[in-house]
């Protein structure tokens, strides 16, 4: 049985195959969302300890619903606080403090080198490789 739960917020189906790819393990279960609006009800309806979030992403970007995730965080004063990396094809280090401001933890460039990925979602949370 798995030890972890990872949201994937991803509407590129390869990106999405690249991600679970490289994070398929026995005590990870993975989770799938195509867009922002997604991923706020599956972080509604379930506890993750980590999520990966695209950027851009049709019908919700990953800015407005991280956001969004913050802020249901914040009235839920005893709710822990989940890690949210940005995993983007933007610039990110012209983008980093919006990604900040929006209550992102870190961010992972595209294209996605693995040992990156998972040394910041190990240094954001309990999950371990």
């Amino acid at each position: 049985m798995a030890r972890y739960r990872i949201l994937i917020v991803e509407d590129n189906e390869i990106n999405q195959k690249v991600l679970f790819a490289y994070l398929s393990n026995k005590d990870i279960t993975l989770t799938l969302a195509k867009n922002g609006k997604e991923a706020l009800q599956l972080s509604r309806e379930n506890q993750y300890d980590c999520i990966l979030m695209d950027i851009a992403m049709p019908v919700m970007d990953g800015i407005e619903a991280t956001r969004s995730i913050r802020k249901k965080e914040s009235i839920k004063k005893s709710r822990i606080r989940t890690p949210i990396i940005a995993v983007t094809a933007s610039d990110p280090i012209n983008n980093r403090f919006i990604f900040k401001d929006a209550g992102f933890d870190d961010y992972v460039p595209k294209p996605i080198c693995p040992l990156n990925l998972k040394k910041k979602i190990t240094q954001y949370s309990k999950i371990r490789f």
